[in-house]
């Protein structure tokens, strides 16, 4: 049974042009050289008919005073905590015609009866949920409910605890990030994909409209998760291509200005010529051969000679770059300055932590926040593995290192990869690595699945593994599953439910 057959198309078919991106590296290449001062010149003329005498008199311009610049509140930057699951039972589900499939809790035998469930195999929303659809790392739920010619969902958490009900008549929810969930509300089908909001397909992969499918025509806002409200001043009549990174959202508006929203306030944030945003909270403007950063009141609170940018995946780091020289220097929120500009790439890979170039190689090493080159600009490709605070370099030869987030080298020279968890083929099957001794002692004839909080599952075994100590959490059972963030422990016809601790 394809439970997934009512596939939202989240993809928007309307874009308002390109959106304002703050991390792009070549962005200020074109603009002004730094000016220098002028004096200005006086000319005082004396005359009288036996003698002409002109003196000219050199005074430098008076300097501008310097402006106020206002100290940001210090933001404190967290530190990786890498997380110890424990299992605690939070109840039972008997009933045998309940039954489990990606991130689902369902009953029913075919499209035509199935009913979805939440955590603890209860109807959803008083009854009548259709399909559940996990709303990326946001830890919310998006469900349809049966019922009308146009489709509505309901925003629910993990506990099954309403956010925004049905009656509210959204038609689809997708999440921009992990605090933003765009919300498509239709009023209308129409035939003109220029004019729709988006789109229903029957389809299981679908990037495009096709024949037969629904289009919308309607409205669009953004949902802001940690204050559980619709921000109304994002709402337009065509699918923006919405950005944000803490408290500010901006995007083309449909005169081809960028609106900036302030989600605590709920106001448009009215800026004096052109900004750039960075870290969901400040603007850069250039001025006066300077660029000066403002919070969201207008308060100036740092000022540079060189061009400040963001990253899209954090709010903690900014880089800056020397147009003289190309190269990319580091900040954090603080405006404390990490270290000079001197990499022709600095990229965000994962908390704390960041890969560099320092020249026109192609190949990468790892860098801390601290600015201190962690490992060797010897790798191909440097990227995350599931099991958190380890890393994989690929070098030139072809060979993969795997390395914790020191840069330690814990397994060198691996032909193969890794896969999934920082797993290696082994003779027998595979080995896993446990987080706090960098040692792949754990010994699995398949490799494990990730369900998630650092729980390991060997499905030939029936083992759950503590990926962080090694240790069992349960076994001897006959299967486990994963939906809303609880582990599900079936064992003969009774299944146990687990929330992680």
């Amino acid at each position: 049974m394809n439970l997934r057959k009512l596939l939202a198309g989240a993809a928007a078919l309307v874009m308002a042009g390109s959106m304002l991106t703050a991390c792009s590296d070549d962005k200020d290449d074109d603009k002004e050289s730094k000016k220098e001062k002028t004096s200005s010149v006086q000319t005082e003329s004396k005359s009288d008919d036996a003698d002409t005498t002109t003196t000219t008199v050199s005074a430098e311009e008076p300097e501008e005073p310097a402006k106020e610049v206002k100290q940001p509140e210090k933001v404190e930057i967290p530190q990786k905590e890498i997380k110890d699951p424990k299992l605690k039972e939070v109840g039972k589900i008997t009933d045998e015609k309940v039954h489990f499939t990606s991130d689902l809790v369902y009953t029913g035998e075919s499209e035509e009866d199935v009913e979805c469930l939440d955590y603890l195999g209860k109807p959803i929303g008083g009854g009548g949920a259709v399909y559940v659809d996990k709303l990326d790392n946001t830890g919310l739920f998006a469900y349809y409910k049966k019922g009308g010619d146009i489709l509505y969902e309901g925003l629910i958490d993990a506990q099954g605890n309403e956010l925004v009900s049905p009656d509210q008549k959204v038609g689809l929810f997708s999440a921009l990030n992990d605090r933003y969930l765009i919300a498509y509300f239709p009023e209308a089908t129409t035939t003109n994909e220029d004019e729709a909001i988006y789109y229903m397909t029957s389809s299981q992969f679908s990037f495009m409209p096709d024949e037969g499918d629904v289009l919308y025509t309607g409205t669009v806002k953004l949902y802001d998760i940690a204050n559980k409200k619709f921000i109304e001043s994002t709402t337009e009549h065509f699918a923006p291509n919405y950005h944000a990174n803490g408290d500010i959202i901006s995007y083309y508006g449909d005169n081809d200005e960028v609106v900036y929203v302030d989600a605590v306030s709920d106001k448009v944030v009215e800026l004096d010529g052109y900004s750039d945003l960075v870290a969901g909270k400040y603007f850069v403007v250039y001025e006066d051969s300077k660029y000066d950063v403002y919070d969201k009141d207008k308060s100036l609170v740092y000022v540079s000679d060189y061009n400040i940018m963001g990253y899209d995946e954090t709010s903690y780091y900014l880089k800056f770059l020397d147009s003289d020289t190309s190269k990319y220097g580091l900040l954090n929120i603080n405006f404390e300055q990490i270290l000079d500009a001197k990499y022709k790439y600095i990229n965000y890979l994962d908390e704390n932590l960041f890969t560099y170039c320092d020249n026109d190689s192609s190949l990468y090493g790892l860098l801390g926040a601290d600015g201190k080159e962690l490992t060797q600009q010897v790798y191909s490709l440097i990227s995350k593995t599931d099991s958190e605070g380890y890393y994989y370099g690929k070098k030139e030869n072809g060979k993969y290192d795997l390395f914790d987030s020191t840069g330690k080298v814990v397994d060198a020279d691996n032909t193969e990869g890794y896969y999934g968890f920082a797993s290696k083929k082994a003779d027998d099957g595979y080995a896993t690595l446990v987080l706090d001794t960098g040692e792949f002692s754990i010994k699995s004839s398949s490799a494990l699945y990730d369900l998630g909080n650092n729980i390991g599952y060997d499905s030939k075994e029936n083992i759950l593994y503590n990926m962080k100590t090694g240790e069992t959490l349960a076994e001897g059972f006959d299967k486990a599953y994963t939906a809303y963030g609880y582990i599900y422990v079936q064992k003969d016809k009774e299944v146990t439910v687990y929330e992680v601790e």
